[in-house]
């Protein structure tokens, strides 16, 4: 299998050894402890997300994977219909 830089595919963090998911009824803990423990990880995997702040876009898609698909938006999605759950805004 080829050894494909970062930015190569959609799919940013997939180098990553494991993925943490948690869940509760609080949403007031569990951002707590997600800010505790923000130091010791990198990345999201949108999938399994429920915060649709606009800044998480930049935590699942570093810069250099996020041009491309913002840049192929333009053509193919032009009037941002694909854009629930979290939205890739094309590039004016």
């Amino acid at each position: 299998m080829a050894d494909f830089p970062p930015y190569a595919t959609a799919y940013a963090h997939r180098s990553a050894n494991f993925s943490v998911v948690a869940f509760g009824a609080s949403k007031s803990r569990l951002d707590a402890a997600s800010r505790e423990s923000a130091s010791q990880y990198s990345g999201l995997y949108l999938s399994f997300e429920t915060d649709q702040r606009p800044d998480r876009i930049g935590q699942a898609w570093p810069p250099a994977t996020l041009r491309p698909l913002r840049e192929l938006k333009k053509p193919y999605d032009p009037d941002n219909v694909v854009r629930d759950n979290f939205t890739i805004a094309p590039v004016p």
